[in-house]
C-alpha cells in the first residue's frame, strides 16, 4: 500500500510540476485583463457596441422593410402597366376590326348605291323605250302596255331577307292585258324586254329597227325604211280647211303629224 501512495504523490507532483507553465500563463493573462480593463474605465464597451449594433440591425431591418414595400409596389406598377399594354393590344385590334367592318360596310353601300342608280336608269330609260315602242309595233306593244290597272312590264324586287335582294320579271314573261269577256275578249301583247337582250332583242335594238334607215344615194343607193320611209312618204301639202286630229284631216301638215303621232 506504501508503493501505491508512493506512486500517487509522485504522479500528483509530475501533474502539479506540468500545469505550473498553464497556471502561469492564465495568471499572466488575468493580469493583462485587469490591466486593460483599467485603462478603458472599468469597461471592456461590448455593452455599448452590442446596444449601438442592435440600433443597426432594426435599422437595416427596418430599411429591408421599406424596400420590400417598395418592391410590391413597383412590381404592382408593373403589372398594372401589363395589363394595361394587353388590353390596349385587345382595343386596337377591337379598332382594326371595327374599321375593317366599317370599310366592307362602306364597300357594301357603295355597291348597293351603283346598283341603285343604274336599276333607276334602267328603268328610266326601259320606261321611255317602252313607251316610245307603243307607236312603233302594236303587234308586241299594245296601246296600254305599261299604264293604268295592268301589270307593269318591269323588273321588280321579288324576294328579300337581310343579306340578299331578288329582283325578277313578270313570271308570265309578258304583261299581257284582256280587253272584254268571253267572244269579244281581245288580247293585247306586252311583250317583255331588257333594254339589250337577250340575243341582241332588246328595246334598244327593236327602237332602232323600228326607227329605220335614211334613203342612201349615190352607188350604193337603198331607199329608206320604216320611220324614215314614212317622212318620205307623206303628204306635207298644206290647206287651210278645218284641222281636226284624225285620218281623215284634208289639211296635208296635219296628217302628216297624225302619222308621225302613230309611230
Amino acid at each position: 500500500m506504501k508503493l501505491d501512495l508512493d506512486d500517487r504523490n509522485g504522479k500528483k507532483a509530475a501533474h502539479t510540476t506540468a500545469n505550473a507553465a498553464y497556471l502561469t500563463a492564465w495568471t499572466a493573462a488575468d493580469a493583462e485583463v485587469t490591466r486593460l480593463t483599467a485603462l478603458t474605465g472599468g469597461s471592456d464597451g461590448s455593452g455599448a457596441a452590442l446596444i449601438a449594433l442592435n440600433l443597426k440591425v432594426a435599422d437595416t431591418t427596418a430599411a429591408e422593410t421599406a424596400v420590400a414595400t417598395q418592391r410590391g409596389r413597383v412590381e404592382a406598377l408593373i403589372e398594372a402597366k401589363r395589363t394595361q399594354d394587353l388590353e390596349e393590344a385587345r382595343w386596337t385590334e377591337r379598332v382594326t376590326a371595327a374599321n375593317t367592318a366599317m370599310g366592307t360596310a362602306n364597300t357594301a353601300k357603295l355597291a348597293a348605291t351603283a346598283a341603285v342608280a343604274e336599276a333607276k336608269e334602267q328603268v328610266s330609260t326601259r320606261s321611255w323605250l317602252f313607251e316610245v315602242l307603243t307607236h312603233i309595233s302594236v303587234t308586241d306593244y299594245a296601246a296600254a302596255c305599261n299604264s293604268g290597272s295592268n301589270p307593269v312590264c318591269a323588273i321588280a324586287e321579288t324576294a328579300k331577307d337581310a343579306t340578299t335582294s331578288t329582283w325578277t320579271w313578270p313570271s308570265a314573261g309578258n304583261c299581257n292585258y284582256v280587253v272584254g269577256s268571253g267572244l269579244s275578249a281581245v288580247t293585247h301583247n306586252c311583250l317583255i324586254k331588257g333594254l339589250t337582250g337577250p340575243s341582241s332583242l332588246g328595246l334598244t335594238q327593236a327602237a332602232t329597227a323600228s326607227k329605220g334607215t335614211a334613203r342612201v344615194t349615190g352607188a350604193s343607193a337603198a331607199a329608206p325604211t320604216e320611220l324614215f320611209l314614212a317622212y318620205e312618204t307623206a303628204d306635207y301639202t298644206y290647206t287651210s280647211s278645218a284641222t281636226q286630229l284624225s285620218g281623215s284631216d284634208s289639211n296635208k301638215l296635219l296628217i302628216a303629224l297624225d302619222n308621225y303621232l302613230s309611230w
